[in-house]
């Protein structure tokens, strides 16, 4: 029997975990910051076309790397389930977890598309690979794949990350390679339809160099190549002073101190503490959680008591996904006199995030205040009840603080963590309260959609119970070795 290796997968969750902090590579990322591969895009191709993939679609060929429990694929999935790309997917899975290398195996050995879907919605457990020959060298073949034979010619091309970045797709463009990484919903779009429009005899011709072939006559898929015209244009994703969810922690960190130097930047970092079958608090294993930045009196030119003072706070998801922001806030408090009047700045977020689905009416006149939630242009409506509960979780804050706390055994009773709630897609919230004449106080957050922050969280309490299970296993090793007393 071959062997799982196991510390494989540790290596390839730490590349994830630091992948954001990686330094950016000069190469050929184009203007929308897609990737080019231009070096050893040949040998990379090999490499994909080696691959035990599950072929799903007809169309231009995409090449697409998830794991069932990455709350971005997950996102990713909702998003365009049940729709007809015309594409041809080309998907792999990628052990992380223990459940990932399973489904890894089991994806690997099947290629079914329905295995594919029956991992992502839950409905299919996958076997054991323990005494599985041909699962195993799957497992192993696809984690030497992505932590050791794709990520350094990416990086020769511009990929600032040390690892694959999932859900990370692959496509071609007149006889060119580009690669992704991440799911924002407007940026895999325009990656679909730059797919579809560089679907050419060139690009048929760049995968048949290497042994690999669309399903279906070169004419035939040229041919199916359309620019789906009637497509809405992209809709910009919303921000605070440049910050945006999906990003990654140095992402986040380098537009803060670009947006305002004099903030102090602290990162948090969150322990996953479970109890055990003694009832003892165990670390699992801990990750940066929040990054904070705030009003530093000692910063070299800063005025005492003549500066407004400005708060951020970043969430972050937690492993085994990628660390990307999924909740921004942010906290200005106005000195006196550099004060604007509530209209001004009401006026202004109208300017920049559009109408309010929601707005509440100033409770007096001397308090001014209304709250605004804005929905990306593709969501669809939602009863003002609901969105009305999902206002006051962003009120009270609880998904920045979602990551504090026990994680319980079972995964549903995580501390703090959301009830299920209906897809509202990312929002932002705002507050204003004014005392006289000018504003006091000016609250702005950014919140993924619940559903994207509760399955994150559920992806991390599957890691965490993966591990104490472990724990467990060592503790009943260890009992077993101790010496039976007299009787």
């Amino acid at each position: 029997m071959k062997n799982i290796p196991v510390s494989a997968i540790a290596i390839l969750l730490a590349t994830l975990l630091v992948a954001a902090s990686s330094p950016s590579a000069s190469g050929a990322v184009d203007a929308e910051g897609y990737v080019e591969i231009e070096e050893n895009a040949p040998e990379l191709l090999r490499i994909l076309e080696s691959l035990p993939y599950a072929a799903e679609g007809e169309g231009p060929v995409v090449y697409m790397f998830e794991f069932s429990e990455c709350p971005y694929c997950q996102t990713k999935y909702r998003d365009f389930r049940g729709q007809d790309l015309g594409m041809e997917f080309r998907r792999f899975f990628v052990p992380v977890t223990d459940r990932s290398a399973r489904e890894t195996a089991a994806l690997g050995k099947s290629r079914d598309p329905q295995d594919y879907h029956a991992y992502m919605t839950g409905r299919k457990a996958a076997p054991a690979i323990d005494y599985d020959n041909e699962a195993i060298e799957i497992h192993n073949t696809m984690i030497t794949a992505a932590s050791e034979a794709i990520p350094p010619i990416l990086i020769r091309n511009g990929w600032n990350a040390r690892g694959l970045v999932f859900p990370a797709y692959f496509w071609f463009e007149g006889g060119r390679l580009f690669a992704q990484g991440g799911y924002l919903k407007d940026n895999f779009e325009r990656a679909m339809d730059r797919a579809r429009e560089g679907w050419t005899a060139d690009s048929v011709a760049l995968l048949a160099s290497v042994g690999g072939a669309p399903d279906g006559d070169s004419k035939t898929m040229t041919a199916s190549v359309s620019t789906d015209e009637g497509r809405s244009p992209d809709s910009k994703g919303f921000d605070i002073v440049g910050l945006q969810l999906g990003m990654t922690r140095q992402a986040i960190i380098s537009t803060i101190q670009n947006h305002n130097p004099k903030l102090r930047i602290t990162e948090v970092t969150n322990p996953v503490i479970m109890r055990d079958s003694r009832m003892v608090g165990v670390e699992m294993f801990d990750f940066i959680s929040e990054v904070v930045a705030d009003w530093a009196p000692g910063t070299p030119g800063h005025q005492a008591g003549s500066e407004n003072h400005e708060t951020i706070r970043v969430a972050f998801t937690g492993p085994p996904s990628d660390s990307r922001a999924i909740y921004i806030a942010r906290d200005l408090l106005y000195m006196p006199e550099q004060a604007p009047a509530f209209e001004v700045v009401a006026n202004a977020l109208v300017e920049k995030y559009g109408q309010p689905a929601y707005r509440a009416n100033p409770s007096s006149t001397n308090t001014k205040g209304f709250l605004m939630a804005l929905w990306r242009q593709e969501t669809d409506p939602i009863p003002e009840t609901a969105l009305s509960t999902h206002m006051m979780h962003l009120n009270q804050g609880v998904t920045i603080k979602n990551h504090g706390g026990t994680y319980r055994h079972a995964p549903t009773q995580i501390k703090g963590l959301p009830q299920p709630q209906p897809e509202v897609g990312p929002s932002v919230y705002a507050m204003v309260n004014t005392r006289g004449p000018r504003v006091n106080t000016l609250y702005t957050a950014l919140c993924e959609d619940p559903q994207v922050i509760r399955t994150a969280k559920m992806a991390t309490a599957d890691l965490a119970n993966a591990a104490l299970a472990r724990h467990e296993e060592e503790l009943l090793d260890s009992a077993r070795q101790q010496k039976a007393p007299k009787l």
